[in-house]
């Protein structure tokens, strides 16, 4: 082509110079044109003109060729970087051709799949031999996708030569003929074991436990959930448990924290194995664990959950003298106890705390009734501390009786609670919480003092009448309680003849404290009933040393005196008892005219009841009393 060029120039300058020098020679010699000259002429213009054209023709093509050239080298370097990044990076390109039923595939395969190209490449559905059979569901349906003529992207794993299980990412295009009918499939695959490996070591971090291995919280939360969905398809159930260690903080106190971790690893590995497949063991925190399992039969339900306990018997490994430890179990049922992930966990949490107040190393039940009573008397606790303060108790009056006549001799102070959250709150139910809490030496001293300052805004009014107030034990072991009560007096003005003091049974335990302490009462002026007589510890001879003025009769003997002829006979022993040692006898409870008839009839002189009246407010009393006197 060079060669052409060069001559097809030279021809064409001479060409030039012949037409651009032909008049002038012609001229030179004096000759004319004639006809052979003029066409002479001719040639060799026309001669000029085509040199030139084969000029730019040859000129075009060179320049052509060499953008041809550059072109296939850049082909061949883009096919050296596709064979170098399919063939040795654990991927591979591959083509399903349908007519010839081939299945090719780049050499990066071999790589891949552990197999030769030539086993795979005469069988366009050999692949699929090779996924393992949980699955074969998702490469069928990107295989089906495929073929019907949509794109598509999938992640199923593989078994290669040497039978290791690998994951591949596989993605594939369908290519179609002029009657949009598929022909082929082409794509790409890649081996993403290794991210999906660190994949998985990263999902086992977030969901398990870093010291114990087991399923952390969220895994249980997930898990929980998934168990609530099934279980709600196939209307079935399934249990929580609760478990808490009963002496891991003494180990871990008095052992040590590393102690500690290598007795919560080696029970998380002892319930894991005890439990084996049958449900989900997971550490909650701390030394609690949660057990999460299906159950079809109450009996063997217990049987599993004593085993668990029995799982704790046997001592650990921790080079310590006593080893051994137990746990207690609270339990809650889907759906009978909660249909919700908190509420079933609460409810299990709860009665795990019933197990260890009952005794520990045992399991209790979840019961709603005692669910609810546990929920109120939490908020009683949160509420009562600030009761005192935004004033929310108040006093009610009820009268005691002279049974004879009926008439009113003395009212009994009752202190009730009305709290905007909890409603009315009886004194049953917040009395025993405020000792436990220690609020009650300041709860009685309150109802001591509204009791003397309702008092005398009585007596300036012209009622005289004696009150009687309930000192618990806690106020009345209180070394300060002589001190204190002798201040209101003092601070209220107010004479303590009028005002008697009702003790229960209990404080009676401590015979020689309590003598001494109701002496000085006495000293004072105040009067002393024993309140809840024949329920608690007292006997007749504690009875008989200390110098008591009224007994009150518990009102669970009047309940039944005319059915229970043995209650019946107690009553009046005590009322014998009373007359015995000169005490007034006063019966509780009376309810009915049948029982007060019988009270009256066996000799018994003074009462109290809603027979005759219910506690009443101040201003409701006052106007019952003075009806009375009137």
């Amino acid at each position: 082509m060079a060669l052409l060029t060069k001559q097809n120039l030279t021809f064409g300058l001479l060409g030039l110079v012949s037409l651009l020098g032909l008049p002038f020679t012609l001229n030179y010699y004096n000759v004319s044109y004639s006809p052979v000259i003029t066409l002479l002429h001719i040639i060799m213009m026309l001669l000029c003109a085509y040199s030139w054209h084969l000029y730019r023709e040859s000129k075009k093509t060179k320049d052509s060729n060499q953008e041809l050239n550059d072109n296939r080298k850049q082909i061949l370097l883009r096919e050296n970087v596709l064979k170098s990044l399919f063939d040795n990076n654990n991927s591979y390109l591959w083509t399903i051709d349908f007519a010839e039923k081939t299945f090719l595939p780049s050499i990066g395969f071999e790589q891949v799949y552990g197999f030769s190209r030539d086993e795979f490449m005469n069988n366009y559905e050999l692949w699929k031999d090779r996924v393992i059979p949980e699955d074969m569901d998702i490469a069928e349906e990107h295989y089906a996708r495929l073929k019907s003529g949509l794109p598509s992207n999938r992640m199923f794993r593989f078994r290669n030569s040497n039978e290791e299980i690998r994951w591949l990412d596989a993605w594939g295009t369908p290519i179609f003929n002029d009657k949009k009918e598929v022909t082929h499939l082409t794509g790409v695959a890649y081996d993403i074991t290794d991210r999906k490996e660190l994949e998985e070591k990263l999902y086992h971090s977030a969901t398990h436990d870093d010291l114990t291995g087991l399923p952390n919280r969220k895994k249980l939360m997930s898990h929980m959930k998934s168990e609530i969905e099934k279980c709600q398809e196939k209307n079935q159930s399934f249990a929580v448990l609760f478990l808490d260690l009963d002496r891991f903080k003494f180990i871990n106190d008095n052992y040590g924290h590393n102690t500690g971790d290598k007795l919560l690893i080696q029970i998380g590995n002892r319930l894991q194995t005890f439990i084996d497949g049958k449900g989900i063991v997971s550490r909650h925190g701390g030394d609690e664990f949660i057990i999460i399992i299906r159950y079809n039969k109450y009996k063997q339900f217990k049987e599993l959950v004593n085993g668990i306990l029995d799982t704790f018997k046997t001592p650990y490994d921790l080079n310590i003298e006593n080893s051994t430890i137990s746990a207690s179990i609270g339990i809650s049922m889907y759906p009978k106890d909660a249909t919700t992930i908190e509420g079933l966990i609460g409810q299990a949490d709860r009665a795990m705390y019933r197990a260890k107040a009952q005794g520990k190393n045992t399991y209790r039940f979840a019961n709603p009734v005692l669910e609810q009573a546990e929920i109120r008397k939490n908020s009683i606790e949160k509420q009562l501390k600030k009761a005192l303060e935004q004033d929310e108790f108040e006093l009610y009056y009820q009268p005691k009786v002279v049974l004879k006549t009926g008439d009113i001799f003395e009212a009994e102070t009752i202190i009730d609670w009305h709290n905007s959250h909890l409603g009315r709150v009886s004194a049953t139910e917040f009395i025993p919480l405020a000792e436990s809490h220690g609020l009650m030496d300041e709860i009685g001293l309150w109802v001591l003092d509204e009791a003397m300052k309702q008092g005398n805004r009585w007596k300036e009014m012209g009622i005289d009448i004696r009150l009687s107030v309930n000192v618990s034990i806690i106020q009345f072991e209180n070394p300060l309680f002589l001190r204190n009560i002798s201040n209101l007096l003092s601070k209220n003005h107010y004479n303590a003849e009028n005002l008697t003091l009702e003790i229960t049974e209990n404080i009676l335990q401590n015979t020689q404290h309590a003598s001494n302490v109701i002496h000085q009462l006495q000293n004072m002026g105040f009067e002393i009933a024993i309140d809840d007589f024949g329920t608690g510890y007292s006997s007749l001879s504690v009875i008989n040393a200390l110098p008591i003025d009224t007994i009150k009769i518990d009102k669970s003997f009047v309940l039944n005196i005319l059915e229970n002829e043995h209650n019946a006979k107690l009553v009046e022993t005590i009322i014998s008892l009373g007359d015995a040692i000169d005490c007034k006898v006063m019966a509780e409870g009376i309810e009915t005219v049948q029982q007060s008839g019988f009270l009256k009839q066996i000799g018994c002189l003074y009462g109290q009841g809603s027979f005759y009246s219910s506690p009443k407010k101040a201003e409701e009393f006052q106007q019952m009393y003075e009806e009375q006197l009137a």
